[in-house]
C-alpha cells in the first residue's frame, strides 16, 4: 500500500515538476552524495547550514525564491567547500551538473563555487586549482566585486562567515 502511494505522488511529482526542476534535484542529490564521501561529518554539517543561511538571508530581504532558486543556492551552499578542501576539482562538479541541461545554470554554479573557493586560479582564461590561496582582503573584494552577476556567490560567502563565528573553533588566520 505505501509503495503504491510513493509511486502515485512520483507520477503526481512527476507531471507537476518541470524537467528542469527535476533535472536539478537530481543534481542536487548528486552533490551531497559527493559531499558526504569528501566531507567528514562536521563540514558536511557546516555546508548544509550554509545552504540554509543564503537561503535565508535572501528571504529576510524580502526576496521570493522560486524552488529552482532554493535548489541552485543549495548546491552553491553543499558545494562551496568541495573544491577547496577536498580532491574534487570544478571539472568533477561540471561534469555531474551537465545532467542539469541548461548551460547558463551549469555556468552560473561553476562561477559562484569559483568566486568563493580560495584555491581557484586562471591560466589561460581557464579557472585551475592552485595550491596557492588567494589574500583574504583579495578574495572578499573579488566576491564583492562580483556580487551584481553572482549574488548567490556573496550569500553564500555571509552564511559560511556567519556559521564559522557560530563555530567560532573553525575561525583559522589565513
Amino acid at each position: 500500500m505505501i509503495v503504491d502511494h510513493a509511486r502515485n505522488m512520483n507520477f503526481i511529482w512527476d507531471r507537476i515538476l518541470p524537467d528542469e526542476t527535476r533535472r536539478l534535484l537530481t543534481v542536487n542529490a548528486k552533490i551531497k552524495e559527493l559531499a558526504l564521501v569528501k566531507y567528514d561529518d562536521a563540514t558536511y554539517e557546516h555546508a548544509v547550514k550554509v545552504a540554509e543561511y543564503s537561503s535565508e538571508m535572501l528571504r529576510t530581504l524580502g526576496m521570493t525564491l522560486e524552488i529552482q532558486d532554493e535548489i541552485v543556492i543549495e548546491i552553491i551552499g553543499i558545494s562551496h567547500d568541495l573544491v577547496e578542501d577536498t580532491d574534487v576539482t570544478l571539472e568533477d562538479l561540471r561534469n555531474i551538473l551537465s545532467e542539469i541541461h541548461n548551460t547558463v545554470i551549469e555556468d552560473y554554479i561553476i562561477s559562484c563555487i569559483e568566486l568563493v573557493s580560495r584555491n581557484i586560479d586562471y591560466e589561460d582564461n581557464q579557472p585551475v586549482k592552485s595550491k596557492v590561496v588567494k589574500p583574504y582582503n583579495t578574495y572578499i573584494e573579488m566576491i564583492k566585486d562580483n556580487k551584481p552577476q553572482y549574488p548567490a556567490a556573496w550569500f553564500v560567502k555571509l552564511a559560511d562567515i556567519k556559521h564559522h563565528f557560530e563555530l567560532y573553533d573553525t575561525l583559522t588566520d589565513s
